[in-house]
């Protein structure tokens, strides 16, 4: 159970470094639902507790088991805007830009958001509001960050064969962070510029990246020396 522990308290700061690598994307597309059934006492207590069952069998009048699939759908659709809204009133603690997230694939597990509520509580009250993580934590963090994807690491040990789909990857992976990848072809029309060195100067250039990633988040939190909690 301890790794456990040990993966939900390290993950929360995982996801400031970068969503796409956690599949998580954030794309604002309209303003958060707001009482759509016009119940506005039951709707102020259901943005303070979105996961609360007996209230939303409140808000929809009936029970759980008597709602039509396309009235299940709703509340699904309703808590998790409301999960994520509250998230996003935590910004400043957790340290996620959070926008509304509808029909883009987003999805937060009850569990998984009962662990931030925790995690955002925690830091609350021990920090004042300012999130902290030991040296420990932060070194597991850089780690991932600077981790290789294992399907690169397996393509590159035989380059010239591999190439084309190393391509595709390296793609990918510039997307991720929000750059255009050139490809080989579109540089070196004529193909004569060496693909070993090609492999190792973008390798190169993700490390930058992937550094200043790890710098960004130094600035966001306070790092603090490993303790005995």
């Amino acid at each position: 159970m301890m790794w456990i522990n040990q993966f939900l308290k390290i993950s929360l700061f995982v996801l400031v470094i970068s969503f796409a690598q956690m599949k998580l994307s954030f794309a604002q597309t309209s303003e958060w639902v707001e009482d759509p059934m016009k119940k506005p006492e039951i709707w102020k207590q259901l943005v303070l507790a979105p996961t609360d069952s007996k209230l939303w069998e409140s808000y929809l009048g009936k029970g759980f088991k008597s709602m039509t699939p396309k009235e299940n759908e709703k509340l699904n659709l309703w808590k998790q805007e409301l999960m994520l809204r509250k998230l996003s009133n935590n910004e400043s603690v957790i340290g996620i830009v959070v926008d509304k997230s509808v029909g883009d694939g987003f999805f937060i597990d009850e569990k998984a958001f009962d662990e931030f509520e925790k995690k955002i509580e925690e830091i609350k009250k021990t920090t004042g509001g300012e999130a902290v993580v030991t040296m420990s934590e932060f070194a597991g963090i850089e780690a991932i960050v600077m981790a290789e994807r294992d399907d690169a690491r397996d393509l590159k040990e035989n380059i010239q064969v591999n190439f084309v789909i190393l391509e595709d990857v390296y793609n990918e992976v510039f997307e991720e962070y929000g750059i255009k990848y050139v490809f080989y072809k579109e540089k070196h029309p004529k193909l004569d510029y060496d693909k070993n060195k090609w492999i190792a100067e973008h390798d190169a250039q993700l490390k930058k990246i992937k550094t200043e990633q790890i710098n960004k988040i130094k600035g966001m939190f306070s790092v603090v020396a490993n303790s005995d909690k």
